[in-house]
């Protein structure tokens, strides 16, 4: 809305006196300059205080119409507000309906439960009893292992190639003739010969005899077990072992 704009008095004053000198100019003119001059000061001073007042009018309905502007602006502002508050309540009581129909719902549902339980006969509760682990079976006991106790060396005799059994002879059959000074009976020299010919051999083998070792062998399985071997340089008391035939299998 355009706003009015409102001239000063004294403007007004100002524009009555000059539209008084113009009316006076071409008005026809008094018998009397003073009373013409008079005459024009009281019409100017009637024309200036009705402008006055037509100005304070204009001014005090230029005030109104602003006044009423702004209490309607003022008013549709607050009924935007109101709307938007009343909008929320809205909400508001909507949501708090929802909350209690849920309320109503749940303690609908908790009674039935209830009545549930109460209508179920009361059980007593058995705890299970603990269930004990298997036992392992045992590992398999393995019949040809066990530990070595003992080890003996043994001298044994070697085989005899039948030299040492007719130098054994030839001496004895000697020994045999020095019977009676020389003159020994073919008895004496039968008898000389087969012990000649057993002591050479026995001492041929006992020349080629070797050492082997007896293991004793304490089993896994609670017997002892002896075996004999040709080196036990690779194992000892204690050492753990697996009876293979007549071998020694460390484990």
């Amino acid at each position: 809305m355009k706003t009015l704009a409102i001239l000063p008095k004294s403007k007004f004053l100002v524009a009555a006196a000059l539209a008084g000198v113009m009316l006076s100019a071409c008005s026809p003119k008094p018998e009397s300059a003073n009373e013409v001059a008079a005459q024009q000061l009281v019409e100017a001073t009637q024309k200036a205080e009705e402008a006055a007042v037509r100005a304070e009018t204009a001014q005090k309905a230029l005030e109104d119409a602003q006044a009423e502007q702004a209490a309607a602006a003022a008013k549709a502002s607050a009924d935007a507000e109101q709307a938007a508050a009343n909008a929320k309540l809205k909400a508001a009581e909507d949501r708090a309906a929802a909350a209690e129909r849920e309320s109503v719902a749940a303690r609908k549902r908790a009674a039935a439960a209830e009545r549930q339980v109460a209508s179920k006969p009361a059980t007593t509760y058995t705890p299970a009893r603990p269930v004990a682990a298997p036992t392992p079976a045992p590992a398999p006991i393995c019949q040809d292992c066990g530990t070595i106790s003992a080890i003996t060396a043994v001298k044994v005799k070697g085989k005899g190639t039948g030299m040492g059994a007719v130098a054994g002879a030839i001496a004895g059959i000697a020994a045999g003739n020095q019977v009676g000074d020389g003159k020994g009976t073919d008895a004496a020299k039968v008898v000389g010969a087969i012990g000649g010919a057993y002591a050479g051999n026995q001492a041929e083998k006992y020349i080629r005899g070797e050492t082997v070792f007896d293991v004793s062998v304490r089993m896994d399985n609670g017997t002892t077990r002896t075996v004999r071997v040709a080196d036990a340089s690779s194992v000892s008391s204690g050492t753990r072992v697996k009876v293979v035939g007549s071998n020694l299998e460390r484990l």
